[in-house]
């Protein structure tokens, strides 16, 4: 009996520590190779681990460095992810999630850049070399002001930067007017390396001058589908004081996925905002590709139906509201001291007025002396 006790406290104690699945990898397995990958901070980073929705005992591991020689590697999601952890990992580990075959880190910060291992058991299924490259060095440019995106950039002897396009997302509204973007990240070429050989920018293990990634828009128009208009979302109000500050944050929005944004009905566009007829105060943030609707300061004239659509679709709606204030009288300290001026010589001329009239009547009286005479 206490053999089997001491059996259970050891594999209690190996399962605290994160050791049983190092223990369970199956010798001889052949290695997979490492799949490089960017993303952009403030964003949602997502890994798709292959089979790993068929299974329960899914988990992932990350090391901190983003060389294939870094060190010891820790589980921060799934089933095997301990709750011992400090500092930076331990934030890293409450920002994870395994939703489905995917493992989510929302958002993702700079510091997150590294190794990410998906396994099941003793399997290793993914592996990937991370970069997150920082959203405050985002590059923006919108083709219908004329701005154009960064130059090829060639380090003497050491690389040549350059930015590796993602494909256009869809156009975010459709009837009418709309735009869309288009997501690039830093890449380099290694002087000494053939022409079609490229790593993400902080991959490459060099000093190289401060370059992030680039969002490219440009103006389009679609058709809409013939589908039944979807049910839309009631409006959640908000009340603002004039000259605060106010955020609408729009749920499921990111950098990634097409976002647009409309008051009144009125679209709240990149070019009118980006260039010289947006509103004074009014922007979309920049780092998360409009995710979120900002004004500066409240005034009376931004009361309205704020909308925001991901993907076409209505994902929510604020109506911003200035409460009434009443009127009140300021205290007026002049006007109050003439109406005390008014009341005294008001009381003091009827005074006068009855004392003469007493000495008028007294002085007419045949029997009673007049001015003690």
């Amino acid at each position: 009996m206490s053999g089997q006790i001491s059996v259970l406290l050891s594999l209690a104690i190996l399962a605290i520590f994160g050791t049983v699945p190092k223990l369970l990898e199956e010798p001889g397995a052949p290695a997979l190779p490492w799949i490089q990958l960017s993303f952009v901070s403030h964003n949602p980073l997502t890994l798709r681990c292959p089979g790993g929705q068929r299974s329960g005992r899914v988990y992932w591991q990350y090391t901190n460095g983003s060389t294939v020689t870094a060190g010891k590697a820790r589980t921060i999601a799934g089933p095997w992810a301990a709750r011992y952890y400090r500092g930076p990992l331990k934030e890293l580990k409450l920002r994870s999630r395994v939703h489905w075959d995917q493992l989510v880190v929302h958002p993702a910060w700079v510091a997150d850049s590294g190794l990410y291992t998906c396994k099941d058991g003793g399997r290793t299924l993914a592996r990937y070399q991370v970069e997150v490259q920082d959203a405050t060095r985002l590059h923006i440019s919108h083709a219908s002001l004329g701005q154009g995106a960064l130059a090829k950039l060639t380090v003497p002897q050491r690389a040549q930067l350059f930015t590796r396009w993602g494909s256009w997302q869809t156009c975010d509204r459709c009837g009418a007017l709309g735009e869309r973007k288009r997501l690039g990240y830093c890449y380099a070429r290694p002087a000494s390396a053939p022409q079609g050989l490229a790593v993400p920018c902080g991959l490459l293990g060099l000093e190289l001058p401060p370059r992030g990634p680039e969002l490219r828009m440009e103006a389009c128009q679609v058709s809409c589908p013939p589908l039944p208009p979807p049910a839309l979302p009631l409006p959640r109000t908000l009340q603002a004081r004039p000259g605060q500050s106010v955020e609408l944050a729009c749920p499921g929005a990111s950098i990634h996925v097409p976002v647009s944004w409309q008051r009144d009905g009125v679209p709240l566009t990149w070019l009118g905002l980006l260039g010289r007829g947006g509103n004074v105060g009014h922007s979309l943030d920049l780092l998360t590709g409009g995710a979120s609707y900002r004004i500066a300061r409240v005034a009376a004239s931004d009361r309205g139906l704020y909308r925001c659509l991901v993907n076409g679709r209505q994902a929510a709606a604020f109506r911003l509201d200035l409460p009434t204030v009443p009127h009140r009288r300021r205290f007026n300290l002049g006007r109050l001291l003439a109406v005390a001026r008014a009341l005294v010589a008001t009381f003091a001329a009827l005074f006068v007025g009855s004392a003469i009239l007493e000495l008028v009547g007294c002085c007419s009286s045949d029997s009673t002396p007049c001015l003690g005479y």
